[in-house]
């Protein structure tokens, strides 16, 4: 099962549908949440969708960022064009290389995916800005990477999020 799949290619196993349905139904009510507390104070939402990737060549880039080419973001540029830029200024300040895979994809996997594409659509009423993080095999597995990770990722979030919170 992949979460990050539209649903036809989702799953296999039939009895994985009722998993996918839900955990696709708590980020959407959530987002409806975060919409309805958010509105009247012009305040802008966010989903941090985070995966792992495989390294596969030698310099490749702790964290990946994808954004769907920008279109998962389209309302914070619109009022921020520089804030993905900060965002990656924010993570190198902790010491890890970033690559936004949309200045040059390396895969269209790694810009984004179905969750981020779906949650950040424009037709979508309770639309939010989605950025996929793509993190390296190696801060996942090794504990003392990944304890490191879970806190810095956490601070680098709410700075992020704290200085581009206003819609506009």
């Amino acid at each position: 099962m992949d979460v990050n799949r539209k649903l036809p290619c989702a799953y296999e196993d039939q009895e994985a549908e009722l998993y996918y349905y839900e955990y696709h139904g708590l980020i959407s009510k959530y987002l409806k949440e975060m919409y309805f507390q958010n509105k009247d104070e012009n305040l802008m939402s966010y989903l941090f969708d985070i995966h792992g990737y495989n390294r596969t060549e030698p310099g490749q880039d702790d964290i990946i960022l994808g954004t769907e080419n920008g279109k998962s973001v389209w309302k914070l540029l619109k009022n921020h064009p520089d804030a993905i830029n900060d965002l990656i200024n924010i993570l190198k300040q902790k010491n890890y290389s970033v690559f936004h895979a949309t200045i040059a994809p390396m895969s269209p996997d790694l810009d984004g995916g179905y969750t981020i594409n779906h949650y950040s659509s424009p037709s979508w009423r309770y639309a939010c800005n989605a950025i996929q993080f793509e993190l390296a095999d190696e801060l996942r597995t090794n504990v003392d990477k990944r304890a490191k990770l879970t806190v810095d990722l956490a601070e680098c979030i709410y700075q992020f999020v704290s200085k581009y919170s206003q819609n506009g």
